[in-house]
Formats: C-alpha cells, structure tokens, sequence
C-alpha cells in the first residue's frame, strides 16, 4: 500500500458538548450538516461516508465527501461561444472531504476542498492557541489581526528577522493568524513530535482556527501528532506570561443558534433595564463609522424623534420606555419589539433626504454572561473571551493605570466632581468656568474625514507647557469605546493639521470662538493657535461615585472589560508618537 504525504495540514478540533462521547460528536455534526442540506438542497451537497480501513489502536476515523459540480465562467461567457458543444469544456467535478479523528476524549478533523464547510460553527477555536502556548516561543515571523481601535480594522505583517510581542501591543486586537517555530527545549527527550523534526531546524506553526504544522505528514504520523497534542504538559508560569496575549477575544463564526441566543440574552437584559430591575453595560454608535455619527443629527429611533443628538444609553432607555410600553412586560413580545426597531439620522443638517438607516441592534455593543463564559458584541459582531483573558486584563489594567513608573492615570490635573443632575454637556459648561479650561463640547471642525468634534475640553497648562485635550463621559463603562474612538480620531486629525500649517484648527477658531461660553474669554486666534504648540496631552475622563483605585477593579466593583480594554488599546495606540494619553476620573455625586 502507498502512503502518501500532505503538506500544512491543517488540524481543527471540535467542541465537545457534555455527556457526549467522541463517536456520538461525529454523528451529531454529520446530523447538523444534514440538515442544512434539507433546508437547503441548492447550497449544500449531501455527503456520503466512506468506508476507511481503522489502522490504528488509540483512534477511530470516519471519512466524508461531498462532490459538487463546477461550471467555472459558463454562465457568463455561454451566451458568446461559437461551437454550442464547447459547454462540456467547463463542467468539473469536486469532492470535498471531511475525515474525523477521535480519540478517547476528542474530535478532530482534517478537511480537503471546502470540506471546514461541514463542521463550520462547531470548531473549537481555542485548541489552536492553547497548543501553541506548550510548544512556541513568544517568536513570530507573520501576523494578522482585527483591530478595534485607531483607524485600521485589520492588518497583516510579516517580519524579517523573529518578532516578539509584547502583550501591550495586543490589546484591541483579535488574532486571525500567527506564525511561529516549534520551541525544541519545550519538548521531552521521548517526545513523537520532537522524532519527526529536526530540533536544530524546527519547522513553523501556524495558528488560526486550525493548527497546522508546517511540515509534510502522512495519515499515521497526523494520527501520531494529535495524540501528542492532546497529552501536552501545561505551559510553565513564565511561558504562560510570555504567551499571555494569546488569550484573547475570538469572533463566533457561523453559529447561527449561540448568536441568537446571547442576542436574546443581550435583550433580555436591556428589558430588565427599562423594568428598572438591573444596569446594563452597553455603549451605542454606528458601527460603520462612529464619527459620522458623533455629529449625525435629526436622530429618530423608530418613529420616535431624538432632539438631543447622538442618542446615548441614558437616551436609548428613555426613548424604549416609550417606544416599547406595551411590550416590555413578556419576554417574547419585547424581544420581536425589540429586533424590529430602526434607527435613523442624517450626515448632513441641511440635506434631511440623506440618511443613514439600519437596524437599531445593530448599534448597541455590550456584553453578556451566558453559562459560566463572558461574551462582547462589538460592531455586530459576538465575541467570547478566552482563557485567562478576562483575569490577564484586569492585571495589565491595574498595572498600566496606576502600577508603573508612568501610569496612565492622570493625577496633575483636578476636576470638578460630577453632579448627579447633570449630563456631559452640563459637565463640561461648568468645567470650563475654572480658570485654565475651555469648551468644546458639539463644536466640530470640518476635516476631509468629515465633522470631528476635536474636544469637549481644553486645559491650557502654561506652567507646565502642556494642553490637555479632553473628551468626557460620564460613568465607566462601555462608553468609553466611544470616548476612546472619539480621542483617537482627534488626534490624528490634530497631527495631521499641525504637519500642514494648520488650516483646520485657523477655520475652526471662528466656530470656536462664536461659542457663548468661549466668545468672553478674549482669546485671540494666535493665542489659540499658539496653544497646540504646547506637549499636547490627550484625556479621556470619566466618573464614577467610586475612588477609582486599584482594589475597586480587583473585586470588580468597577468591572467594565470593555472599558478596560478600550483604555489600553487606546495606551497602545498612541505608543511611539510624540503625543501621549491619559485616563483621569472625577468622583460622581
């Protein structure tokens, strides 16, 4: 018999519900696949088992296919051919294939063709990045991530020479890729992995949904390696710190059923909110693009007419309360209610026919507890937590703001306590009658990214030569994603300005200044100007009726992970610029 040898296979594990062996899993997931094909026939081929010789002692395998037939550019070109006949030329025939390991506690699988499609939504995403955590280095020559903060969505890099990451340089950041060399020292003498490599010339890893080692295998020696994978020793303490920023946030994919149901929780829980039985930690803004929003008016949830601005969570709760009073009281009927909402605004104040319309769920972005594990919809997306991340982000938070030599906690600058009547704009007029302040708040600057509101306040420390540029909100919470996206486009709006001569800051002083609560102050344009070429500070505030020290987020009475995330993803944006950010607190009473 033949044996025949693949490169980079691609290993998945599956997830494992309780109570369920691994031979009882490959029944379900061919069960699921099964029924896709019956609900619909003309997107999903029925598969066929095959029947496969079971060589091996510590597994069982179970073989799929599915064959499809290709057409390739027919449809378009068919129309034009000359010779009728000539058809035949473009028909294929595909098969995709699934072949199942299981062991005695797992499912694995390795896929040909499109075959991840039947066990799409059923793969195990942390199998990938717990192994690698037993066998790399903290090394890597390729990256890709999603990033939730600053103006990229994604990014992809490779490195000339190995690259070690630092776990500051990962927050608001989803890995989707990352590449690595086997780490021989991790491995036992009697290791079968370190047996079918060279430990002088380790092979690579890639890690993504899937494990691949990068090295050509045949079926028994992938048979060999995933036992091995599935006995690895645990990662020692500094090797867990080092890969540390493996756990992380990881996208749910494909899993139209958990979707639904930590939506359905996410529902739940804004109702028990308007019932006034419970908080919720929930931020709201376009997830097409938040500034846009930030200086969007004529707002309408429904049909209802928001003539505040951008509705916040405050505002989105008064105006449910309204929209939703004869369906807040059953489950099912707030939850339809809910889901069927609209929301709209116009881009521009003086073209009303233009708007931008979506679904209103599709701006709220918070989190929710689902059975024991904590999952975030961000911009429509569902994520859920991974290993020790939740506990790594408290440790790096209370590090980072007020552990290190320079912590991100501003404390030279004092602010006013927050009334408890007062909303961030009453903040910010009172804000800035103390001497050294002035306002900024819904006043925007016209840029080529559109409306910027570049600050809600302004601290000129001339003592000091620093400007402290401001953006407020009130609580700590999800909101500071909005804060922080708010900060981050600002500043680069601000660099960008002052790199070209300023024209955007001269036209925006005339605005500026026809503030009534700036038209007094007798500043003049050139003062104005003058102030930016001070060590410009950039500050998120926020408030809280706590102290905002340490031990209030090591026992979570200040337990936002949203807004501890958004912070130091924020920290790591601005990181090797010559402007800096801070975080500072006022006490709430």
């Amino acid at each position: 018999m033949s044996i025949g040898k693949r490169s980079n296979i691609a290993i998945w594990r599956l997830t494992m519900p309780e109570d369920v062996s691994p031979s009882e899993r490959i029944d379900e997931v061919v069960s699921i696949y099964g029924q896709l094909v019956e609900d619909e026939p003309f997107k999903h081929q029925p598969l066929r088992k095959v029947e496969i010789v079971q060589d091996f002692d510590s597994v069982s395998i179970a073989l799929y296919v599915r064959r499809k037939n290709n057409v390739g550019l027919l449809p378009f070109i068919q129309g034009h051919l000359s010779v009728p006949d000539d058809v035949k030329l473009f028909r294929s025939e595909s098969a995709d294939a699934c072949l199942f390991i299981a062991t005695k506690l797992a499912v694995f699988a390795i896929t040909s063709g499109a075959g991840y499609r039947i066990i799409e939504g059923l793969v195990d995403y942390s199998f990938p990045f717990d192994t690698a955590k037993k066998l790399i280095a903290n090394n890597f020559s390729e990256s890709a991530v999603r990033e939730f903060a600053g103006t990229r969505t994604s990014r992809v890099e490779t490195y000339r020479r190995g690259h070690s990451i630092d776990r500051s340089d990962t927050f608001g950041k989803v890995w989707k890729k990352l590449v690595g060399r086997i780490d021989s020292s991790l491995l036992a003498n009697s290791s079968y992995l370190r047996s079918i490599i060279d430990p002088a010339r380790p092979p690579a890893v890639e890690i993504k949904a899937a494990f691949v080692l990068r090295k050509r295998l045949d079926l028994a020696e992938v048979v060999a390696l995933v036992a091995e994978l599935e006995t690895l020793p645990e990662p020692n303490a500094d090797q867990a710190l080092q890969l540390s920023f493996l756990d992380n946030l990881y996208p749910i994919k494909n899993n139209k059923d958990i979707e639904g149901l930590l939506t359905d929780r996410f529902v739940e829980n804004l109702r028990q909110v308007l019932l006034g039985s419970a908080e919720i930690d929930l931020d709201m803004s376009d997830p097409g693009d938040i500034t846009r929003y930030n200086a969007g008016s004529d707002f309408k949830i429904g049909r209802l007419e928001i003539s505040t601005g951008p509705p916040d969570k405050v505002r989105l709760v008064e105006a449910m309360r309204s929209i939703c009073a004869s369906s807040v009281r059953t489950v099912e009927g707030f939850r339809d209610h809910a889901l069927s909402l609209g929301i709209s605004y116009s881009i521009d104040p003086d073209d009303h026919a233009t708007r931008i319309r979506d679904k209103l769920i599709n701006f709220l972005h918070g989190e929710v507890d689902y059975e024991g594990q904590t999952y975030f919809r961000l911009d429509k997306i569902w994520y859920r937590s991974q290993g020790d991340f939740l506990e790594n982000l408290k440790r790096d938070f209370i590090e980072e703001v007020f552990s290190t030599s320079r912590p991100v906690l501003l404390a030279d600058v004092p602010f006013l306590t927050w009334r408890d009547d007062e909303d961030e704009d009453g903040f910010n007029k009172r804000q800035a009658l103390v001497a050294g302040f002035h306002y900024g708040d819904k006043i925007f600057a016209r840029s080529d990214r559109g409306k910027i509101e570049l600050f809600d306040l302004l601290k000129v420390d001339e003592d000091n030569q620093r400007l402290y540029i401001v953006h407020s909100k009130d609580k700590f919470d999800a909101k500071m994603r909005d804060a922080c996206s708010q900060i981050v486009m600002s500043s680069e709006v601000i660099d960008s300005d002052l790199d070209n001569g300023r024209p955007l800051l001269t036209r925006y002083f005339d605005d500026w200044k026809a503030s009534p609560h700036n038209a007094d102050k007798g500043i003049s344009k050139a003062t104005f100007l003058k102030w930016f070429d001070l060590e410009l500070v950039y500050v998120v505030l926020c408030s809280t009726r706590r102290d905002f020290v340490p031990v209030d987020f090591e026992n979570d009475a200040l337990h936002s992970h949203i807004a501890r995330r958004e912070i130091l993803a924020t920290k790591n944006e601005f990181k090797g610029r010559d402007v800096s950010f801070r975080l500072a607190h006022t006490r709430r009473q």
